[in-house]
């Protein structure tokens, strides 16, 4: 359909979501609800200010899904080091969407980094609360 903007949905945990720091970046994209990633193959690490997400490990990651115009996905890239710190990649969602996340390296839970230790989640469902607090739901 010509003059239609394509549209992406992100999936955000973090320091995105309604009510953090971040969300700026958001505020004019369309809110289509809050979801856990479908598969639990995640791990919740604090980076201090906020939290980055290991694709190893047993947990579901809580967060929100926006829908995105070309422009605010280029803006989240570069928010998010895109290629150089996290990489964006496509996931499955427990609503039945896909959607793009932003992951760390797996190199954050094998090796020395420069995260402040705390792992916020070890196996259930991570949901970021700010700084080194989650909640974790088990099942």
């Amino acid at each position: 359909m010509k003059g239609r903007k394509e549209m992406t949905k992100v999936f955000v945990y973090g320091s995105l979501k309604r009510d953090f720091g971040n969300h700026r970046f958001l505020i004019s994209s369309m809110f289509l609800g809050e979801a856990t990633s479908k598969n639990a193959e995640y791990t919740m690490l604090s980076m201090k200010w906020f939290p980055g997400v290991c694709k190893v490990g047993n947990s579901f990651i809580a967060g929100e899904v926006y829908e995105v115009s070309e422009t605010t996905l280029r803006r989240l890239d570069h928010l998010e080091g895109n290629g150089t710190f996290y990489t964006r990649e496509l996931i499955s969602l427990s609503n039945g969407m896909d959607a793009w996340i932003w992951l760390l390296p797996k190199s954050y839970i094998n090796e020395e980094t420069e995260f402040d230790g705390v792992v916020l989640d070890t196996i259930g469902t991570a949901e970021w609360l700010g700084g080194n607090k989650s909640k974790e739901c088990y099942e």
